[in-house]
């Protein structure tokens, strides 16, 4: 604690606070996080609630901060370095949905705050979603310095297979549909991440995403004949790669008129 809040008054502070924060450490949570909010350390401060394994402070202050900053990443690392809230906070979800090994325990935590990111007017969705998937080697390097900052180690997917992540596809699943009951939008697009990148083999999860598409389809009949071309096209497609959705329950599906071309 002393050498933390001592560090703070020179000018060297950033190559001694961080590796200090990075691994076990003996500082005092409340003394030492009252001196990094008052620099506006909010990194140093996230990494100080990670090493401690406080990870709802952590959250509750990224909210906090991510609702005063109203769209704006104004709110500094300290040391005039923007610091954007909401970024961090997918960032830190999804490090936590992919943690190595995974946590389970994790799962419902990471569904109480991401339902303020998945509210939050204008924010891209696929950015959003993020939050729920496996993490690609890609993603995982275009954001290293970040994660580093965070002090947690996720696992990464790559061509051996994908990582077991803390929350369940299913799980995803039935809370964008309990907090989006009338756009399945966000869950049209998480099922195709997960079924068209991430290799999902779940039949229970092809036949709802086929289910959703077929609600579009219908959508779009009433109106563009071109974007209700589309939807079907994209159904054809799916129903000739996919290979574990059941028969039986997807010719339930296609019962109308318009869609008995597909049940053969």
């Amino acid at each position: 604690t002393a050498l933390l809040l001592a560090s703070l008054l020179t000018a060297d502070q950033q190559n001694v606070v961080k590796p200090l924060l990075r691994g076990p450490n003996h500082c005092a949570v409340d003394d030492c996080s009252v001196a990094l909010q008052q620099r506006q350390l909010w990194a140093d401060l996230l990494l100080l609630y990670q090493s401690k394994g406080l990870h709802r402070r952590a959250l509750v202050l990224l909210q906090r901060l991510g609702q005063d900053q109203a769209g704006q990443p104004g709110l500094g690392f300290g040391q005039g370095r923007p610091f954007n809230a909401v970024q961090f906070t997918i960032l830190y979800l999804q490090a936590l949905n992919n943690a190595n090994p995974p946590q389970p325990v994790h799962g419902p935590l990471i569904l109480e705050f991401a339902e303020w990111i998945m509210r939050r007017a204008g924010q891209p969705l696929d950015t959003s979603l993020k939050m729920f998937l496996p993490l690609s080697s890609e993603e995982y390097q275009q954001n290293a310095m970040l994660y580093d900052s965070l002090g947690i180690l996720p696992a990464v997917a790559d061509s051996r297979g994908i990582p077991q992540t803390a929350l369940q596809a299913g799980e995803v699943v039935a809370f964008l549909g309990r907090l989006l009951p009338d756009d399945p939008d966000a869950c049209l697009k998480y099922l195709e991440k997960m079924i068209m990148k991430h290799g999902c083999d779940v039949p229970e999860l092809h036949e709802l995403y086929l289910q959703l598409y077929l609600k579009k389809f219908k959508g779009a009949e009433a109106g563009s004949l071109s974007s209700a071309k589309v939807f079907y096209t994209a159904i054809e497609t799916f129903l000739r790669k996919s290979r574990f959705y059941r028969p039986e329950k997807v010719l339930a599906l296609l019962q109308s008129d318009e869609l008995l071309s597909l049940r053969a």
